[in-house]
């Protein structure tokens, strides 16, 4: 059986809504760098409407909790 799964270059994905209900999407390099534009984001008005770490094998939800104050 063929793996038709790609690993993305960079593998953190940040999905927002703004108060348009305007939909943006955000590839990062890492964790760190994408909590810090989730912040900055919700900060402006912005809803996060998910954060993931795609890999190889599997799609980890990363929780954005508020106890990270995101």
């Amino acid at each position: 059986m063929e793996n038709k799964f790609k690993k993305p270059d960079s593998p953190f994905l940040l999905l927002t809504e703004d108060a348009e209900g305007v939909v943006s999407y955000c590839w990062w390099d890492n964790e760190d760098d994408m909590k810090e534009d989730a912040v900055e984001r919700k900060g402006a008005g912005e809803r996060i409407i998910c954060a993931i770490e795609i890999s190889s094998l599997y799609c980890q939800v990363i929780f954005l909790k508020k106890s990270r104050n995101l």
